[in-house]
């Protein structure tokens, strides 16, 4: 934020590493504009049920970090 604060979200989904736990809170933050902003990452995106529960916590804006990287996919610009 223009003040220097910050907001903490922690990925709901890891399952990437046994190393990592999953956050248990969705993630909604005010601007100084007004906007309401949630934040879901990687394969949190794909499961509209995060999206739906981010959205009725009242988020007009979604941040949606995602790599697909490592995965297989039939796209020719995929990183593979």
């Amino acid at each position: 934020m223009p003040d220097g604060s910050f907001a903490k979200h922690r990925k709901l989904h890891t399952f990437v590493n046994p190393n990592m736990s999953s956050g248990n809170d969705y993630t909604v933050v005010d601007t100084p504009q007004g906007w309401r902003v949630g934040i879901l990452i990687c394969w949190d995106n794909n499961l509209v049920e995060n999206v739906r529960a981010t959205a009725l916590k009242g988020a007009d804006i979604l941040l949606a970090p995602h790599q697909t990287g490592g995965c297989d996919s039939r796209s020719p610009k995929a990183m593979g």
